[in-house]
């Protein structure tokens, strides 16, 4: 999509892969769904929106990744616990989490790759 892509990720809907591309090196990460089992990356982002708002985007292949990422962005401990060890100075990020659980279910989310987005993304971000 535009927007993943303004970002530096892709999505491979064939082989259920995120891709983060950045300067010079390409990472992939690849859902498996088995039946006692399943792996799904999200992708997290925080952006400038339109009128001084802030907009969230929560991305992932299968349900367990986007369900984790809203679940913890959007409980007041977990947000906190995340703006102190990962925002520092920051306001706008992009990172990548990996969801371990069942069917639904998470046993865990944890973060793989955290990115503070450079003036650069953010003031261009919306310009096509």
């Amino acid at each position: 999509s535009i927007l993943t892509d303004k970002l530096g990720i892709e999505y491979n809907n064939k082989n259920n892969s995120l891709i983060v591309n950045d300067k010079n090196r390409a990472r992939m990460y690849t859902s498996t769904f088995l039946l006692n089992k399943n792996i799904d990356y999200a992708l997290v982002t925080k952006l400038p929106g339109s009128n001084n708002n802030v907009i969230h985007m929560f991305v992932s292949d299968n349900d367990i990744g986007c369900i984790e990422a809203v679940k913890r962005f959007t409980q007041l401990d977990s947000v906190k616990h995340f703006d102190k060890h990962c925002l520092h100075d920051a306001t706008f990020f992009k990172s990548i989490y990996k969801a371990d659980g069942i069917s639904r279910t998470s046993v865990s989310f944890d973060m793989i790759e955290y990115e503070i987005l450079s003036d650069s993304t953010i003031n261009n971000f919306w310009h096509y």
